[in-house]
């Protein structure tokens, strides 16, 4: 596979993209950040050929062939469109965006620019996660009538205070950061069906005290705010009458878990990432399939999609988590949103 020259943009979760690449042998070409001090020391400690503080600066060099944007949320649209029009492939974090809307701007520019996109789903691409994915494919638990995900951390809020907490920069609290992140390796384990409608219920009690926060993130306690939820729970209602169920917390006062439970007409699974054995796949015959620990090579998915999104640009193809993903997870995200102020279930406008 050829070498693609990559600039990685941001070093919060940018640093974890780099190491990546290095594993893949496809160090960065650069490195982008406004915060000199941090995005210098980002490339110093990889050994990143090149620095750039201005993102326009950067998208001229045309040694540069792909962008993989790690920045704040509300960034993510505007330098996803420069990119692409600047002829640049582009690996985007995730939440697409702060809403559907502006989410949606980017179709028609990527159509157009013909370049590869990542949007960067991870958990896609845990081992465990693909190995599972391919068990319901294939029809082992036959057809999904009902689903909960759940995510949980005790302490998790990130950067009190920072973009991280504010509904302008982030779009949203612990939904838009964590949520997603649920809601996607779900919706897409059990097949990516049509969401009719969606309930949604939103609390922010702990971030409001300054309670529960994390090491993660840059807090400003002193003259930022919180304007966002550190509580999420609700439904997905899909167009064949099966529901998805979610819950999910920045700040919850019990354990830290993540896990996911699925069943079908012919059997079922629970995804546990705190267990020895992260799936256990049940099936109607008695049979009890696990899946351990120990055979998971990429624990966090970063690798196996960054790799995959190098794959397809020396291939020329387009990647499995796509844009219009994107803007189906923030599409769901608003109506999520709507309903917890509501009060009532509403629709998922595509």
């Amino acid at each position: 596979m050829k070498k693609t020259n990559v600039c990685v943009v941001g070093s919060g979760i940018g640093q974890c993209h780099t190491e990546c690449y290095e594993k893949l042998n496809n160090l960065p070409i650069a490195i982008c950040d406004i915060d000199i001090p941090k995005g210098k020391a980002h490339q110093e400690k990889y050994g990143v050929k090149k620095f750039y503080k201005n993102f326009v600066d950067m998208l001229k060099d045309p040694e540069i062939e792909a962008v993989d944007i790690c920045t704040p949320n509300y960034l993510h649209v505007p330098m996803m469109i420069d990119a692409l029009k600047a002829g640049k492939h582009v690996v985007c974090e995730k939440p697409m965006s702060v809403n559907g809307t502006e989410a949606a701007k980017v179709i028609d520019v990527q159509k157009e620019a013909k370049k590869t996109v990542l949007m960067a789903f991870c958990y896609r691409f845990r081992d465990d996660i693909m190995w599972l994915k391919k068990q319901v494919d294939t029809g082992v638990i036959g057809n999904v009538i009902y689903s909960k995900a759940s995510l949980f951390r005790q302490h998790g809020i990130p950067g009190w205070g920072s973009w991280f907490t504010q509904k302008e920069f982030a779009g949203g609290g612990t939904l838009a950061d964590c949520g997603v992140h649920i809601i996607d390796v779900t919706h897409w384990l059990t097949g990516l069906k049509k969401v009719k409608t969606v309930s949604g219920y939103v609390n922010d009690c702990w971030g409001k005290q300054k309670l529960c926060t994390s090491t993660w993130g840059c807090p400003d306690y002193e003259n930022g705010k919180f304007d966002v939820d550190d509580l999420v729970a609700g439904q997905l209602r899909y167009e064949d009458g099966t529901i998805m169920a979610f819950e999910n917390s920045w700040a919850a006062q019990t354990d830290d878990t993540f896990d996911i439970k699925v069943l079908g007409d012919k059997g079922g699974f629970i995804w546990d990432l705190s267990k020895e054995n992260t799936i256990k796949l049940f099936t109607m015959d008695g049979d009890t399939h696990l899946y351990s620990s120990t055979s998971i090579k990429c624990p966090h998915g970063h690798y196996n999609e960054l790799k995959h999104f190098l794959e397809c640009v020396d291939k020329g193809e387009q990647c499995s988590t796509t844009i219009e993903d994107g803007v189906e997870m923030m599409r769901i995200i608003d109506a999520i949103y709507k309903s917890a102020e509501t009060g009532h279930e509403e629709a998922v406008i595509y």
